[in-house]
């Protein structure tokens, strides 16, 4: 899941998604589908010179790090920065709420921490079976 602290925040999803999850899904689309293609070159000119921090400025996801070939990096630009503003739900926790939730629910060896994408976690449940 997502991670709720301060640097979290910063990103452009929650700077947008409070007008933007209520539009209509189709509109929402073709806006994206318009306005990715256009900001892409200005995205990886900004990651070439800050790295991620600079890809970040610009208001999109681009995968220009990643060498896909044009079309791909287009695409995939245009799906994931549509899916970032499009959520009616994302609700960013904390680490602690997290392993909270995962002793709660009976797991040991919890494990949670700071994840590429957020937050990652782990756990054992012993599953008992009835006779």
């Amino acid at each position: 899941m997502y991670r709720a602290d301060f640097i979290a925040y910063l990103n452009w999803k929650y700077v947008l998604r409070p007008i933007t999850k209520r539009m209509d899904k189709e509109r929402l689309y073709r806006i994206v589908s318009a306005v990715v293609p256009r900001l892409l070159p200005v995205a990886a000119a900004l990651r070439k010179i800050a790295g991620r921090a600079g890809a970040r400025l610009i208001p999109i996801v681009e995968y220009s790090h990643l060498k896909l070939p044009p079309e791909v990096n287009n695409e995939w630009a245009i799906l994931d920065t549509f899916d970032m503003y499009s959520p009616a739900h994302d609700h960013p926790q904390r680490i602690s709420t997290v392993k909270r939730w995962l002793t709660s629910a009976g797991f040991t060896d919890v494990d949670v921490r700071r994840g590429p994408n957020g937050i990652v976690g782990r756990g054992r449940k012993t599953l008992i079976m009835e006779q």
